[in-house]
């Protein structure tokens, strides 16, 4: 595909664009200059042998003449289809030789062992005594599986290990080449016709929304970040473009299917999988501004905020919603505390930011951390001034940024909002920090929705979502048969999750039952007889349970009208963050 870019065109109509490759045209177009005297267009070619190649454009009018003499350019390019050698099983290292080569010696692992020991636990190659680990697992030896354990607390901290350097060093590989390409997307857009084309298409970044406060009146993600494009979605619609419904004000049309597991074959590798993937598009997306810069400069100064840091959130009240929802288990205040005395203990961090929604974990956080300095604790909002409902959204962004710079990490990955910043935290590291989630292991949604895996066991303990043996299998036997990922980075959306192994686990135990059965007939039928039986009695079991559910749920909505009423008095705002101090 050739992009054409013409500039300096100030007339209403510019004439006519004509094309050429290899000195035969191509393509003829009469296009309109926007309103920065630009012509843009992208035009399909077709299939070049290898060799040398010249494309030209120019302008000329109605009659096939020169509009004028220096409307006129040409470039020339090579088409190279030969496969690249590369070694088998990893991306060809040579460009990054020289930086490894400028990190400390590592001793983690021997790349000369023999044939019989197992480098790097088998997930990951040894470069320089580092291992480098394969795509979606880490950990100094390679044996933490990001998809399935839902805690990372080694006994070391990571960024001092002699391994960090050379780890960083592969992690960033294709990094810069990435941002460039997505600046040269956001950048080179515009409001013209052509342009507004790739939005319809669903093919440019644009962020709907206005958030129409004082602070940010009509600048919407322009507000906390750099702007992805220089066309908004309503500057398009000012354009005539018909763009895609918004529907329930968290999903948006998309003409174009999506995997959500794909990456570009030309960025994927060995050691380069979905989480490098999307904490660099979060990363890129999620670049703050100047005046997010000064808010977070401010924040840290009054609040004492230092490195090293512990970040935890505590969302009791999302965490409410859910249990009525799916039924997930709602995880107390000790459940993240004792993570973050794990990691007191192993790094000897005394620092805690602590981002939550619900007031009452203010409250209670004393009687329940007894390691905790009570005199250092600061609540966070009220010293800021954020009482007033139209500050939600900064708020929001800034427990998303500062929980995103804090060293490690304590949340719940069963939230959207937990697993931006975790996706944030390593893009701005350039590494897997420590972390630990008190539900799911991270982006669990790429699997079907199981029970949490200990740390130290492979297999899941049993039973499933209902507690009564329904889809408890190995996560190993479950991992390719997952739901896709409906969460829409570039939106930061909630999304829907598919994927359920329940029909698959009754019919699997209907097909064990039957080859258990004896060929006698009689005794057959006797056996269909209890399954119909049992069937319906789960049936009705199912029904009491909706219906419990609904009661539960309603119950629940009102005891939180009741709470909320009961907190507004002192704080209408619903986020929290406090900064407390481990003392040593």
């Amino acid at each position: 595909m050739l992009a054409i870019k013409v500039a300096h065109c100030y007339s209403v109509e510019c004439g006519n664009i004509v094309i050429y490759l290899n000195h035969k045209e191509i393509g003829k177009f009469r296009m309109y200059a926007n309103e920065f005297g630009e012509i843009r267009t992208h035009l399909n070619i077709p299939s070049l042998c290898d060799g040398e190649h010249l494309a030209a454009v120019k302008i000329v009018d109605e009659r096939g003449n020169d509009l004028e003499p220096h409307l006129y350019h040409d470039v020339g390019f090579v088409v190279d289809t030969a496969p690249k050698e590369e070694e088998e099983g990893h991306q060809d290292l040579s460009l990054i030789d020289r930086e490894i080569n400028n990190c400390p010696q590592s001793f983690s692992c021997s790349s000369g062992s023999s044939e019989d020991d197992v480098i790097c636990s088998g997930h990951g190659a040894c470069m320089k005594g580092a291992c480098v680990c394969f795509a979606n697992w880490a950990g100094e030896e390679c044996q933490h599986p990001l998809f399935e354990n839902n805690t990372y607390i080694p006994d070391r901290d990571p960024s001092s290990l002699p391994s960090a350097c050379i780890k960083s060093v592969v992690w960033e590989n294709r990094t810069s080449e990435l941002r460039s390409i997505l600046l040269d997307i956001s950048e080179r857009l515009s409001c013209s016709p052509q342009d507004v084309l790739l939005f319809e298409e669903g093919r440019a970044m644009v962020m709907d929304g206005v958030w129409n406060y004082d602070a940010c009146d009509g600048l919407g993600f322009a507000c906390h970040f750099l702007p992805l494009s220089r066309c908004s979605s309503s500057d398009a619609k000012a354009e005539g473009a018909k763009l895609h419904k918004r529907m329930d004000n968290i999903h948006y049309d998309n003409p174009q299917a999506y995997d959500s597991h794909f990456i570009p074959p030309e960025f994927a590798s060995s050691f380069h999988g979905v989480l490098w993937w999307r904490s660099q598009l979060t990363g890129f997306l999620l670049r703050r501004n100047e005046r997010m810069e000064l808010i977070l400069r401010r924040i840290k100064n009054q609040i004492g905020y230092r490195h090293p840091v512990v970040g935890v959130q505590v969302l009791l009240r999302s965490q409410q919603l859910t249990q009525l929802k799916e039924g997930a288990g709602c995880q107390p205040v000790s459940a993240f505390l004792k993570h973050v005395e794990a990691m007191h203990e192993r790094y000897g961090v005394s620092r805690v930011f602590l981002a939550t929604d619900d007031i009452e974990t203010i409250v209670h956080l004393p009687l329940d951390r007894t390691m905790f300095d009570s005199s250092l604790f600061i609540e966070y909002r009220l010293m800021l001034g954020y009482v007033d409902s139209k500050a939600v959204s900064d708020s929001t962004v800034t427990d998303l940024l500062l929980l995103a710079e804090a060293d490690y990490f304590v949340g719940g990955f069963g939230s959207h909002f937990s697993r931006i910043s975790f996706e944030l935290s390593v893009a701005l590291k350039g590494r897997v920090p420590p972390y630990a989630s008190v539900d799911y292991p991270w982006c669990w949604h790429f699997l079907e929705k199981r029970p949490i895996a200990d740390e130290k066991e492979e297999k899941v303990v049993e039973g499933g979502r209902d507690g009564k043996g329904k889809g408890g299998r190995n996560v190993l036997e479950r991992k390719n048969r997952g739901g896709a990922d409906a969460s829409d980075l570039m939106a930061l959306l909630v999304g829907r999750q598919r994927g359920n192994g329940e029909d698959e686990a009754e019919d699997m135990s209907k097909e064990e039952r039957e080859d258990d059965r004896g060929v006698g007939h009689e005794e057959q039928e006797h056996e269909q007889e209890k399954e119909q039986e049992q069937e319906q009695e789960q049936e009705q079991e199912q029904e009491q349970e909706k219906e419990k559910g609904k009661q539960q749920q309603q119950q629940g909505e009102e005891e939180e009208g009741e709470r909320g009423r009961g907190t507004t008095d002192n704080i209408s705002h619903p986020r929290s963050k406090v900064m407390v101090k481990v003392p040593a």
